[in-house]
């Protein structure tokens, strides 16, 4: 090529460049003061919220809004959003006329939220005080370096109480563009950081994505796991920092965490629900069309299908011949191999059947 011609092509590229980086200037300075809307789903919280609202309040980015949905709770939980409220004029108070359940609580809240980015944290859990401050800083770096809009920005979770058989998932923290946005989620890592907490979300790129997402049906778990899918299946751009800012906090009433009878079989038509609605996602072209879709989609029906098999470790009608305990983990690995399951096994083994975790 002449070095004339290669010039030209490098000056209309810079140009161009040059050009898309004014557009995005010009996008974000018309966009809504408030940087950041925090969306909390309040239902029978009483006992935890207080901390979760503090944590949100004393964020050291002051152009916040946070957006507390009550989703018809019986307790005091509102009594005490509401006090907080009347000393701070950034809390927005949604009430839904019926109960909706945690994920579609959020989906109001998405609707009544005016930041620039979203992000969403469960009541009973709580954030560091420096997240939106470090995340702002972050996001505006990457579009000033490349004219890009970030979609989505992760960090990190950590657990309370810390235990082995929850990992802190990795972080995504490298920048990443179009499809590889999905792959980085749900292909890259043996535990997917699939969880809606701990991201924040373009308003706009969350709104649009809205008409997927209100069709999920109502569940008590996994809606996570779809709702992040389709949103990492239509994001442009991801970026991401180390800091484990979001704090999950174990609560001993938790569907997850009881063991009778009809919490395990609610988790596990929940967890085959997901699985059906996954298959439903082949039909959605702008999905579809992610060049990893197949293979997320295929990976996380079977991280799910593992999962239902380990419910089934309590049920001892499963079998008499051998250990129904030990029969599940088998069974699981079968979709989805992961240490955890490994040293389950060899604890049963050890303790003879005393330590069933």
């Amino acid at each position: 090529m002449p070095e004339e011609h290669k010039s030209n092509k490098k000056d209309e590229t810079s140009t161009t460049n040059l050009v898309d980086k004014e557009k995005t200037s010009q996008a974000l300075k018309k966009q809504s003061p408030i940087f950041v809307s925090i969306i909390i789903p309040v239902f029978n919280v009483e006992n935890y919220i207080a901390r979760c609202l503090e944590s949100c309040i004393n964020q050291t980015l002051k152009d916040i809004e946070i957006v507390v949905v009550d989703d018809c709770s019986s307790d005091n939980s509102m009594d005490i959003a509401t006090s907080y409220s009347t000393k701070d004029a950034r809390i927005k108070l949604v009430r839904n006329v019926k109960n909706l359940g945690t994920f579609h609580a959020r989906l109001e809240g998405i609707k009544q939220a005016s930041g620039r980015y979203m992000t969403f944290v469960d009541a009973d859990d709580y954030i560091d005080l420096k997240t939106c401050e470090v995340l702002k800083a972050k996001i505006l770096d990457s579009i000033s370096k490349d004219g890009v809009v970030v979609d989505v920005a992760f960090f990190g979770m950590e657990y309370d109480p810390k235990t082995w058989k929850k990992v802190s998932p990795k972080i995504p923290a490298h920048t990443r563009y179009k499809d590889d946005v999905l792959k980085a989620v749900f292909l890259d890592y043996s535990t997917p950081p699939w969880q809606i907490c701990a991201k924040f979300f373009r308003s706009s790129f969350l709104k649009d994505a809205l008409v997927y997402m209100e069709d999920v049906p109502r569940l008590k778990m996994a809606e996570d796991v779809l709702a992040t899918f389709m949103l990492l299946s239509l994001a442009k751009k991801s970026i991401g920092i180390k800091e484990r800012f979001y704090i999950y906090c174990e609560s001993s009433s938790s569907i997850t965490r009881k063991k009778d009878a009809v919490s395990t079989l609610t988790r596990i038509e929940d967890l085959k629900a997901v699985i059906k609605e996954f298959n439903k996602l082949d039909s959605i072209l702008p999905l579809s069309a992610n060049k990893y879709f197949l293979e997320s989609s295929a990976r996380s029906q079977n991280i799910l299908k593992a999962v239902i098999e380990l419910e089934y470790r309590y049920d001892i009608r499963k079998s008499k011949s051998f250990s129904p305990y030990l029969k599940a983990c088998f069974k699981s690995l079968k979709y989805y191999v992961k240490w955890q399951t490994f040293m389950r096994m060899a604890l049963y083994i050890i303790s003879l059947g005393k330590v069933a975790l």
